[in-house]
């Protein structure tokens, strides 16, 4: 092996090595993000148990920030109140009925109901539409086969 060339493996091997040393040691500034993260959405959460956003409507707000606490193990008390919210709100589409399964089939929630309206709701043609009477689109069908596939919201076989 040659100088340039054992110059090469042995960059390789070192940058192999730190990148290992970040996996075990979890990347650089890593916990920080997620702990400023977790305590803006415990903060910003309203008495109710939603987020609100000016961006999208606060079913979908909610569901988004409960998946984040969900994911990084966090915050139960406010996953606890999101819960409530999803399941006292009254339901407005598909989307929202989708997004609503997804979140609370993730929490240990029963979502028979939710499930049973959603696969009732499904255009005779295939797929779904924000609302029944509207023609099956891809957002909601991606939505509406999400939430049925999700593990703990998808019926079991024996």
């Amino acid at each position: 092996m040659n100088a340039f060339s054992s110059r090469i493996w042995s960059h390789r091997i070192a940058g192999c090595l730190i990148g290992l040393g970040w996996l075990l040691a979890g990347a650089p500034g890593s916990a920080q993000p997620i702990a400023s993260g977790v305590a803006y959405l415990a903060g910003s959460q309203q008495a109710d148990g939603s987020w609100e956003s000016s961006e999208v409507r606060r079913v979908y707000a909610t569901t988004e920030a409960l998946r984040a606490l969900r994911t990084v193990g966090q915050a139960p008390g406010s996953r606890g109140t999101a819960v409530g919210f999803l399941e006292a709100a009254p339901v407005e589409d598909s989307d929202d009925r989708a997004r609503r399964i997804a979140g609370l089939a993730a929490e240990g929630r029963n979502v028979s109901s939710l499930l049973a309206t959603l696969v009732a709701d499904a255009h005779p043609g295939g797929g779904w539409g924000l609302t029944p009477g509207f023609v099956a689109e891809p957002l909601d069908t991606a939505l509406a086969l999400s939430a049925l596939t999700s593990p703990r919201s998808a019926p079991r076989c024996s």
